[in-house]
């Protein structure tokens, strides 16, 4: 039982990590330095993003 849940967690690790890729591609689209209240979010939401990856990763 252990083992499927730090599988499930690796998955979910890995869903966030593609996920941040493409926020990126997303950010740089937007241009990092525009003033435009999409590309803060988008950079706000990435700071969060980058918070929970670090985390440890719960063993259940």
């Amino acid at each position: 039982m252990r083992n499927s849940e730090a599988y499930k967690n690796r998955q979910r690790r890995d869903a966030l990590r593609v996920a941040r890729a493409l926020m990126v591609d997303a950010l740089d689209r937007l241009d990092a330095h525009s003033r435009s209240p999409a590309a803060a979010t988008l950079d706000l939401a990435l700071h969060h993003l980058d918070r929970e990856l670090k985390a440890p990763v719960p063993m259940s």
